[in-house]
């Protein structure tokens, strides 16, 4: 089993489905239930799970959310959408993320609010410097765009910088923001078109795996069998993991938004 920040996934053989689980809003249901995935936490990265799996053919699969979508972690995130990162899978998880915002409005006809406003990183030292020139010499395969700027550049792009101190600067023009709240909506509207499920208002109290390496989790509306759990419960992360005797090492970090 392996442990992830936002995912506690066991493989196990794949079997027969048993059943669908009906997901709605209604309280009424409380009969035991089977799942091939069953998903705890309704924000961004739950619902995109949920809409990627399905869309990839995954059947049954089930997203449990204990009040309604984007109320937790989501909710509080500023929704920053970046081409840049240091590490060479990471941005081609991050180019395949933002190429995936204008198929997901086309494909489920909910707008996410994307800006590709470009971000404009500075370096004061020469440290900083070598760092974003060793960027752009990893940067030779990746097609997003990236441009290491000069001080010329950089005070046409922004006349209202204080520019002491500024040795260069590295741009990206394609990064941007997103609306979290209206992104979680889409993916959880194309995740319900490819066949998932989703259950709001449906918190989890208990999750035990058994012998077989399947999951039984308990809700208020009854134990849902699933043949794979996947713990995507934000800042309550630890908690979830916590139902099943794993105590995953996050901690929930405190912003101060101005």
């Amino acid at each position: 089993m392996k442990i992830l920040s936002y995912c506690v996934w066991k493989r196990s053989a794949y079997r027969a489905s048993l059943g669908r689980i009906t997901c709605s809003r209604n309280h009424s249901s409380s009969s035991v239930e089977n799942a091939n995935v069953a998903i705890i936490g309704g924000g961004c990265i739950g619902t995109s799970l949920a809409y990627h799996l399905a869309k990839f053919g995954v059947n049954d699969v089930c997203l449990l959310e204990k009040t309604e979508l984007t109320a937790g972690s989501t909710w509080h995130a500023a929704g920053l959408t970046t081409y840049y990162h240091p590490g060479i899978n990471m941005r081609k998880l991050h180019f395949d993320s933002i190429k995936m915002f204008n198929k997901i409005e086309a494909e489920t006809g909910q707008e996410i609010g994307f800006h590709a406003t470009g971000s404009l990183r500075l370096a004061h030292t020469k440290e900083h410097m070598n760092e974003f020139k060793y960027m752009m010499g990893r940067h030779t395969h990746h097609p997003a765009n990236q441009q290491l700027v000069d001080l010329d550049t950089i005070h046409f792009m922004h006349p209202l910088l204080n520019m002491e101190g500024i040795l260069g600067g590295l741009y990206n023009p394609g990064d941007g923001h997103t609306d979290p709240y209206s992104l979680t909506m889409a993916l959880a509207a194309g995740a319900r078109m490819y066949g998932a499920k989703i259950l709001q208002d449906t918190p989890v109290t208990a999750t035990r795996q058994r012998d077989d390496g399947s999951w039984e989790v308990d809700t208020p509306r009854g134990t849902i069998t699933a043949k794979h759990l996947v713990n995507a419960a934000g800042f309550h992360a630890r908690q979830v993991g916590q139902l099943s005797g794993l105590d995953l090492p996050l901690v929930p970090v405190h912003h101060q938004l101005v």
